[in-house]
This record gives C-alpha cells, structure tokens and sequence, in this order.
C-alpha cells in the first residue's frame, strides 16, 4: 500500500470519527451521568470537572495550554502532507498579541 493510500486513509477516518464522536458524546455522556448519577464515584467526577470548568474558563484568553508532545505528534506530518499550505505574508504582525489563522483547502 503506498503512502498516499494511508494518508488518504488517515485523513478520512479522522475526519469521520471526529464528526461522529462530537455527534454522540454529549447525548452518551448526558445518559450516563442520568443513569449512574446516584453513584458517588459520578457525582464525585462530575463535581470536580465541573469546578476546574469553572476555574480553566479563561484559559484560551490567556494564551491556552501548551503541550510540546501534541505538537510533535507524527500526525501533523502527514497532515501537512495531505493539505499542502502556502502562507502569504502581507503585513508584519506584532508578536505581543493573540492571533487565530484560518485555513480552507477550497479556497476563500
């Protein structure tokens, strides 16, 4: 199988499981918590995330989390193999501000 096939293959499937997954993880989790909610072990989980969403809510405004192991993984390699991106640099931006870059692969 050559690496184009596996790419491809790569690619589908996460898109796929991403769609899917983000469909049914909130009704599945919503069941569960309904079903097991008398179980201490649950509520004890369920009190803690919902304390450090409290407390992480303003994560993403000061800069988000940084994780050097996400950022090395394999995955983005074959990513950028798949989408190809060429950056056009139009104007310097100042390095001291939050900046969020978009990318479409049909175009704008």
């Amino acid at each position: 199988m050559d690496l184009k096939r596996i790419i491809d293959f790569f690619i589908l499937s996460f898109t796929i499981s991403f769609c899917a997954f983000s469909l049914l993880t909130v009704p599945l989790t919503v069941f569960i918590l309904s079903w097991f909610w008398s179980s201490k072990f649950i509520l004890s989980v369920s009190l803690v995330y919902c304390y450090w969403l409290y407390f992480d809510r303003r994560t993403d405004s000061h800069g988000g989390r940084w994780s050097d192991w996400l950022r090395r993984c394999s995955i983005w390699t074959h990513w950028t193999q798949y989408f190809p991106l060429t950056l056009i640099k139009s104007k310097d931006l100042d390095p001291n501000r939050n900046y969020i870059f978009g990318y479409h692969p049909h175009g704008v």
